[in-house]
């Protein structure tokens, strides 16, 4: 009857413990599908693509500029501009594809539970001018660093992303989303990174010199 009990309680023990396996499993599958517990500066990695939104900056206005042309730009009553600086890096080992402002991995900007408007984002601008420094688009760092299709282990790139809100948006509230594998119906099968604004991530202009300017491969 004792080894019989023993047995039995062993075989109840091992049962458990595989559960608790399947269960952890389960959990990290689950956390992986939709990551909300990051603020800028941390780190978000899907499938060897790391990407780092680190600080931003907030402007009235700003000159925007094209390859031919050049035009000045102010924000609306209300509003201001906001560039997020975003560093991209691919340290995996196959082939993979950078998030665009596009689908299928599209990167979004949330603000209590809204996306931001994304009418000046799509477009052929390659930099904007803020307080005298260049601060180099994220699609158009993509373009100069050859990584709009697939691209290999080994590149970097380096820019910022635009938008226009609030200028009285409380941060903890604004997230910047990246949703890989976008799905045009439903979502399976796609991961969400966000991560949360903090008043901390704000930097002046005078401080941001040569960032989104160079491009490493």
């Amino acid at each position: 009857m004792t080894n019989r009990r023993c047995i039995l309680r062993g075989a109840a023990v091992a049962a458990a413990g595989s559960l608790t396996g399947c269960m952890g499993q389960l959990e990290e599958l689950v956390g992986s599908a939709t990551s909300g517990d990051r603020t800028l500066g941390d780190v978000a990695s899907y499938e060897g693509v790391e990407v780092i939104p680190d600080k931003y900056v907030l402007a009235d206005s700003a000159e925007r500029v094209y390859a031919n042309n050049q035009n000045n730009i102010s924000s609306a009553e209300g509003a201001t501009y906001i560039f997020t600086h975003l560093e991209v890096s691919h340290n995996g080992d196959s082939a993979q594809k950078f998030p665009s402002s596009r689908t299928p991995d599209t990167i979004d900007l949330v603000y209590d539970g809204e996306r931001v408007s994304e009418s000046m984002r799509n477009d052929a601008t390659q930099s904007y001018i803020v307080g005298g420094k260049r601060l180099t688009t994220y699609g158009h760092a993509k373009q100069e660093a050859g990584a709009v299709g697939e691209v290999y282990p080994g590149k970097t790139v380096d820019g910022w992303v635009f938008h226009e809100i609030a200028s009285n948006f409380d941060p903890p509230k604004l997230e910047l989303r990246i949703v890989w594998n976008q799905q045009m119906v439903g979502d399976e099968g796609e991961t969400t990174h966000k991560w949360t604004y903090t008043s901390d991530a704000e930097v002046s202009i005078e401080n941001v010199e040569g960032d989104g300017t160079e491009i490493s491969i």
